[in-house]
């Protein structure tokens, strides 16, 4: 009867082993842990408009009005404070209103802030590496790490912060002592600015997620793998080898100029895959910038990459929770920035068409097809100004 009994355990075993080859068994390990109820998001930069007349109320109302679910939110340390912490006492209540704003939509909330403080006052430039005891470098993270527990603070709402921004692109990452960082010597800064811009983070909130600093893909593969070989090694961070003491998410840029599903679904799993062979377990991935589009195609072109890119993500790439469109609207100040779906929306400034002058504030072809992807219904004309009641030709 036991012989019988232990041969038929065997048989269940057995079929539950080719079972799980066949088909793969779902251990919570292997759970992906990215909620893509959120996958429609947007890149929008709300104190961006304040003082050219630009409603946020509006604003913030347009983007509920395009389905978007989660939003990458621009939440620079030196606009709420100074080095010495001292707050800038209206610009944090403009963000308080700000965020009060958005809670009325439920938007996640992604806070961003990729400046720091030092010597040089460029708040985006990072010292040289140096940890000898004493080194300006030391005194730099330690007040890197404050201004984020400060940050965190000052708006506990914000659980979602992603610590800095494109740090493997010499753009973002200058140095305090001139020129640019090699791609070695950034994944190192980037490894220790993770650490303890984490560490800040959780000393405010210990239910906080942070996320790694959304990279660009043009040397991903390198830079993350270097990063995760760094925090292996055991001599950043304290001596953590822990990934989640540095991030417990991670985002990147994977911008294109054309559009191939395909490709995009291999890059990006390729990404993922180093990820994974290090962590071992399933991790969120936020792709923080994506698009451009309309600065480099046509607005028709455009609007399909738009609509492609979301629908591929969402069927293929299970690890993403959101994809933030780069970006809202044009700034034509900023080196006549026209990435946005909509035109720039301050009507002292002239954006073009084509065609000729824009309304100011007009959703483009791209604004349109996003909402008619996310189902969503209410006027995309919110913040356009039509030139012909000021008198004005387009």
């Amino acid at each position: 009867m036991k012989r019988l009994f232990f041969k038929k355990a065997a048989l269940v075993v057995s079929v539950l082993f080719f079972a799980c080859g066949v088909a793969g068994c779902k251990r919570e390990k292997d759970s992906y842990t990215a909620d893509q109820k959120y996958l429609y998001g947007m890149d929008y930069i709300l104190f961006e408009g304040l003082g050219n007349g630009i409603d946020y109320v509006k604003g913030v109302q347009l983007l509920n009005n395009l389905g978007v679910k989660s939003l990458r939110h621009w939440m620079h340390v030196d606009w709420f404070m100074d080095e010495e912490f001292n707050l800038k006492e209206e610009n944090v209540e403009t963000m308080r209103a700000m965020l009060a704003e958005l809670k009325k939509y439920d938007f996640q909330i992604i806070g961003m802030n990729h400046n720091n403080f030092n010597y040089t006052g460029m708040t985006s430039a990072k010292p040289p590496r140096d940890t000898e005891e004493g080194s300006y470098y030391r005194e730099w993270l330690a007040l890197y790490e404050e201004s984020w527990y400060r940050l965190a603070s000052l708006f506990p709402e914000i659980t979602i912060w992603e610590i800095d921004n494109e740090t493997n692109n010499v753009d973002f990452m200058p140095s305090t002592e001139g020129g640019d960082f090699s791609l070695s010597t950034m994944t190192d800064i980037s490894t220790d600015m993770f650490y303890y811009g984490s560490k800040g983070v959780h000393r405010a909130n210990p239910d906080a997620t942070t996320v790694m600093g959304g990279f660009v893909t043009w040397n991903g593969e390198a830079f993350l793998e270097g990063v995760y070989e760094n925090i292996k090694s055991g001599d950043f961070g304290e001596g953590s080898t822990d990934p989640d003491d540095y991030f417990q998410a991670l985002a990147w840029h994977p911008y294109t100029n054309g559009f191939n599903a395909d490709r995009f679904v291999e890059d990006n799993r390729a990404l993922y895959n180093i990820a994974l062979r290090y962590e071992k377990k399933h991790k969120t991935v936020y792709f923080t910038e994506l698009g451009n589009w309309t600065a480099t195609q046509s607005e028709e072109t455009a609007a399909e990459y738009l609509t492609q890119v979301y629908k591929v993500t969402a069927e293929r790439l299970p690890f993403v929770e959101s994809i933030h469109y780069y970006r809202m609207f044009d700034n034509v100040i900023d080196n006549n920035n026209v990435s946005g779906i909509f035109y720039d929306p301050n009507p002292d400034r002239v954006d073009m068409t084509p065609d000729g002058r824009a309304n100011p504030g007009a959703p483009k072809a791209a604004a349109y097809a996003y909402q008619r992807m996310t189902g969503r219904t209410g006027s995309l004309e919110l913040l356009m100004t039509d030139l012909s009641t000021l008198g004005e030709k387009r």
